[in-house]
């Protein structure tokens, strides 16, 4: 299927959860004050005195939410949401803006499962489907936030990894850098897991450096954004992020086992849990067929969740790690997506 028949096939499947979040979300209850922060980046994009760091530096969709709002893109109904300081077409955009970035990952999703399952037509279809499925598109995506864009970025660069497009990672490397610093440490991280493996089990020297250079790329695209906060273009705001010794101090002052942090941490990461059944079945029952290769994105994940669970907790994000951790959603849907194709593979043989 083309690419512009999957695009009618997700927006029929998602369309009224749009409406659904434009009639009824609330946004102190899914991003606290973080909407309020966007919200003024929204009407004056790229104007760094609206707001404080780090949300200033997030621009990228607050451009793309400006110029649906300066469209004047707007659908006039009696919404849950009111508040007298916020335009409810800026609202609107927001939410609109953050739709749209959420059914291109959808599409993006099914381009990547195009390169691990060939000529088919549902399992594409079955991976940006799952997108949808994630419990952080209700209460991240859908939303006044920023997440629908961050989503779509790391959703390209993972498609940029696996299809070994150098020029398209440099791209979302470079964007990353206003829109959000998570994106460069996911795709970090999952560049140096892929070089161990791929060194490991896979001779090809050209894919060796592939991924050094993109794990080297993802490493300047982060430092290039400490660099702005604290050199080109430093904004006031959490400056205990980059303060080592507030690092430290959060880590030994964190209570890991009390509940109201370990349930919004770990119990919203619904796909994540998921993927690990469908990795638990496929090794005790078809361990012989999962190529190493296709294992390196398991242990990329599980690194990646360990790795930003930890920076979560030292930068004292608190509750937002589950946020935080919903941003490898697109990747999961992939590799969830894979997995039921082997699955059904290995069955249709048994009663063949």
């Amino acid at each position: 299927m083309k690419l512009w028949g999957r695009a009618i096939v997700f927006f029929l499947l998602s369309y009224g959860m749009l409406y659904f979040s434009y009639k009824f979300y609330i946004p102190l209850i899914g991003g606290g004050n973080d909407f309020y922060n966007y919200y003024k980046m929204y009407i004056n994009p790229l104007d760094f005195t609206q707001t404080h760091a780090p949300f200033i530096y997030r621009q990228f969709s607050a451009t793309i939410t400006n110029i649906i709002y300066e469209w004047g893109i707007f659908y006039n109904t009696t919404i849950s949401f009111t508040d007298s300081q916020i335009s409810q077409k800026l609202f609107f955009a927001s939410i609109l803006s953050n739709y749209l970035a959420l059914v291109l990952t959808a599409l993006t999703v099914s381009k990547t499962v195009d390169l691990y399952v060939k000529n088919s037509f549902i399992y594409p279809l079955i991976g940006g489907a799952i997108c949808f499925m994630s419990f952080g598109v209700s209460t991240y995506v859908l939303t006044g936030l920023t997440e629908g864009w961050t989503w779509f970025l790391i959703a390209i660069g993972f498609y940029s990894l696996k299809s070994n497009n150098l020029k398209l990672f440099i791209i979302i490397s470079l964007v990353s850098i206003f829109q959000k610093e998570i994106i460069s440490i996911i795709l970090g991280i999952f560049s140096f897991i892929y070089f161990v493996y791929h060194f490991k089990y896979n001779e090809s020297k050209n894919l060796h450096m592939f991924y050094i250079k993109t794990f080297l790329i993802s490493l300047g695209s982060f430092l290039t954004y400490i660099i702005v906060r604290k050199v080109l273009m430093p904004v006031d705001g959490h400056a205990n992020q980059l303060s080592t010794d507030a690092w430290l101090n959060s880590f030994l002052n964190t209570n890991f086992s009390e509940i109201s942090f370990v349930i919004p941490t770990l119990l919203s990461s619904n796909l994540l849990y998921l993927l690990i059944s469908l990795f638990l079945i496929i090794f005790y029952k078809y361990k012989q067929d999962l190529n190493q290769l296709y294992k390196a994105d398991f242990v990329a994940i599980l690194f990646t969740v360990a790795g930003l669970y930890f920076i979560g907790i030292i930068t004292s994000i608190g509750t937002n790690i589950g946020r935080i951790l919903l941003n490898l959603s697109p990747i999961i849907s992939v590799i969830i997506t894979y997995y039921f194709y082997i699955i059904e593979e290995k069955t249709r043989n048994k009663y063949e």
